[in-house]
């Protein structure tokens, strides 16, 4: 027998041509078939493992794994149609029910904000203490509705703010909606929650970081270049099936890419402000075009697809580095990332310092300048450009803005490597400096 990669069913990461392959299938196990390469009857290329309710779960060997992959992957059918939302309520529950969890919440200071009342379909005004549930999207060139000083008591009005409405952007309109199916009545997202026009819109700018770290959880959209792509799975049959082959009786499926590489390839990891908006959630749900993914405290991740809940560190999934090296790893990081209005690039990265700050009680952090904090001044200023220097325009989206100082790297356009030396070579650095 043979099995055939199918045009259009392959999975990006593998680069090779479709082919046919032989194989052969014999029982391993009470609950384990292996699958064996016909041009070697020795080697065994994965193992499908049968569970109750006849799902079958195909394991790839770790050989055969491309990069994105768990090495331990079991996969299984996930619904095609839509998202799974019993099942990212019961994550959710598990995540604020677990104890190893209750002191991470955002210890900063409550703050005012406009939400979404997904049930009244309007704007409301709330604290941050209430339950609410923030959206982190790439914006892009999509057009459609804002909230101004025009149209805010119009938009207060019940029954305004309709997931129909022709000019709300997909992704918010999916937002509204997904968060309905979790039972969550507010949603907070910046194109309607802050007025566009508003004398205080620089203040609510600044203080996103806050939004992001007092949310319940937010959603990330990881799919599509703007606000127009929507929420994959919110919708029925608004994400592609999942191909199943039956090969001798038994139910065979590819396995779904890794959070990893699901973050690796998405546009909204390349842009400044969703830098902050994820690494200051507690709780993340990841829309891709294929399934979800739910991130509790960085600790863990779940997805539709896999059985048991695996370990997820920030420092596997993003790169950062612990300790010494926190700030420089942040700075690293950060300025690989795009910006629309060079302007924003310290304020989409004020509110990672100012939060981590106070959640690991780093004093100085939240007071810096020019964005480097007080507290590691000298260390924070071994920062070097990746490359031939640039200066940004540091424009306020057409109006002039004061300039940053040589020292500081905010004005460095691309990639910046922030200083990441071990503290002895630091303590050497302070030493010289003194001279």
């Amino acid at each position: 027998m043979a099995i055939e990669a199918l045009q259009g069913q392959t999975n990006p990461l593998y680069t090779k041509t479709p082919a046919t392959v032989g194989f052969s299938i014999s029982k391993h196990s009470r609950n384990v078939i292996r699958i064996y390469d016909k041009s070697d009857g020795r080697r065994s290329t994965g193992k499908i493992r049968v569970l109750k309710n006849d799902t079958k779960l195909l394991k790839p060997c770790k050989s055969e794994e491309p990069p994105g992959f768990e090495e331990d992957f079991f996969g299984r059918r996930i619904n095609n149609r839509q998202i799974d939302f019993n099942l990212v309520r019961a994550w959710l529950y598990d995540c604020e029910n677990n104890p190893v969890h209750h002191g991470g919440a955002s210890i900063s200071k409550p703050i005012d904000l406009i939400l979404i009342d997904v049930v009244e379909k309007r704007l409301v005004e709330k604290s941050s203490t209430v339950r609410y549930l923030a959206l982190s999207y790439v914006w892009g060139q999509a057009g459609g509705l804002q909230t101004v000083k025009q149209n805010y008591d119009l938009l207060r009005r019940k029954g305004s703010l309709s997931p129909n409405r022709k000019d709300i952007p997909r992704v918010i309109a999916d937002g509204m909606i997904l968060s309905r199916k979790l039972r969550e009545r507010y949603l907070w997202v910046d194109r309607l929650c802050i007025i566009q026009d508003g004398t205080a819109k620089h203040e609510n700018i600044q203080e996103a970081g806050k939004v992001y770290s007092h949310a319940l959880m937010t959603i990330c959209a990881l799919s599509g270049k703007d606000a127009n792509h929507g929420l994959p799975g919110v919708r029925p049959g608004s994400r592609p099936p999942q191909t199943i082959e039956r090969v001798q009786g038994v139910r065979c499926m590819p396995a779904l890419p890794s959070l990893q590489y699901a973050l690796e390839s998405s546009l909204h990891t390349t842009r400044g402000w969703t830098f902050q908006e994820v690494l200051l959630s507690p709780r993340c749900l990841f829309v891709s075009d294929r399934q979800v993914y739910f991130t509790c405290f960085r600790d863990t991740v779940r997805s539709e697809d896999a059985i048991a809940v695996r370990d997820l560190s920030i420092r596997n999934v993003y790169g950062l580095l612990g300790g010494a090296g926190l700030y420089g790893g942040l700075v690293e990081r950060y300025t690989k990332r795009s910006l629309s209005y060079d302007s924003d690039v310290l304020n989409a990265f004020a509110g990672v310092m100012t939060i981590l700050g106070r959640q690991y009680r780093m004093d100085g952090w939240e007071e810096h300048a020019a964005g480097l904090p007080v507290r590691d001044f000298l260390y924070a200023l071994l920062w070097a450009p990746l490359g031939t220097p640039i200066r940004r325009s540091l424009l306020t989206r057409g109006q002039p803005h004061a300039d940053f100082p040589s020292w500081s790297w905010p004005p460095s356009l691309g990639r910046v490597d922030g200083g990441k030396v071990e503290i002895e070579d630091l303590m050497v650095v302070q030493y010289r400096l003194c001279i």
